[in-house]
């Protein structure tokens, strides 16, 4: 595939310069908002912030599927940080250049190409991963956790900021514990695939699947963009955009992972969706692999 000759190498770099730009103009705007502080909460915000830039590092150091979660967490926790440090009169160019350049780097860790490159990074052999679009009604869950994480993160520096330690340790407490219970949560949108293998094909996706999907290439009648009127089982949980279907050639069993606490359901079919977040090129590397239709 031509893309994996130039997206692998400039994706992954783009998020890297973006990060450290954000640093490097967030670091005198954080400053400038200390400065009439006392040196205890100077120190300590500091430091805080300094932890969550490195975690940052290290989510785009090293390009995978568990690092892609970590990304996707911390990189947008920078908007609202900025926006806060204006409100509280930071060095205005400083906090608009760090909100400019924060929003263009999350624009790419959340790019259905970043994700590409990052679960592919994980991939073993001549396998061909494809990250599958968030369900909706999870994504809202997840999303909701994280506001409420990074809510208590900015209240606890505003409290530290005020000189209340001892309250703002409390909040921060709290933060890790959310974060703690969600990580989990969140790291699943990242483990959810479409993998071509030599011998066929694999649906990993711990959200909606109870099982692994394992689908024989003599299993497989085609794979297809799915129509209007397509009555195919749907297994993208739902979400939205493009879907692909596919049929088989016999009656297959998959396991559906219980909503609100209920048992894994069987079902037994011969066609399913399933949402890449790059469809087309999940098509044209599914053609490759002569897996399209028999």
């Amino acid at each position: 595939m031509s893309f994996a000759l130039t997206w692998p190498r400039l994706v992954p770099w783009a998020a890297r310069i973006g990060w450290i730009a954000v640093g490097a103009v967030g670091a005198p705007a954080l400053a400038s908002v200390l400065e009439p502080r006392s040196e205890a909460v100077r120190f300590g915000v500091t430091a805080f912030s300094a932890g969550i830039w490195l975690a940052g590092v290290a989510a785009v150091a090293i390009t995978a599927t568990a690092t892609l979660t970590l990304a996707r967490v911390v990189f947008p926790t920078i908007i609202p940080a900025a926006v806060l440090a204006m409100v509280l009169g930071a060095d205005l160019p400083a906090s608009i250049g760090t909100l400019i350049i924060a929003v263009i780097s999350v624009a790419v860790v959340l790019s259905p190409e970043y994700g590409q490159i990052a679960v592919q990074s994980s991939a073993y052999g001549n396998e061909v991963r494809f990250l599958l679009r968030p369900p909706l009604g999870f994504l809202l869950a997840a999303i909701v956790a994280w506001v409420l994480c990074v809510a208590a993160i900015l209240s606890a520096t505003l409290l530290l900021a005020s000189g209340l330690v001892i309250p703002g340790l409390a909040v921060i407490v709290a933060a890790l514990a959310i974060t703690v219970l969600a990580l989990p949560r969140w790291h699943r949108l990242s483990r959810r695939w479409l993998v071509l293998v030599p011998a066929g094909v694999v649906i990993h996706d711990p959200v909606t699947l109870s099982d692994t999907v394992m689908l024989k290439r003599s299993q497989i009648r085609h794979i297809t963009l799915a129509p209007a009127d397509t009555e195919a089982f749907d297994l993208t949980g739902p979400s939205s955009g493009h879907a692909l279907e596919i049929a088989t050639t016999e009656t297959v069993t998959v396991v559906c992972a219980g909503v609100r606490g209920a048992a894994p359901r069987a079902i037994h079919l011969t066609a399913m969706l399933i949402a890449p977040s790059r469809p087309g090129r999940a098509l044209r590397a599914a053609a490759d692999r002569a897996l399209l239709s028999r």
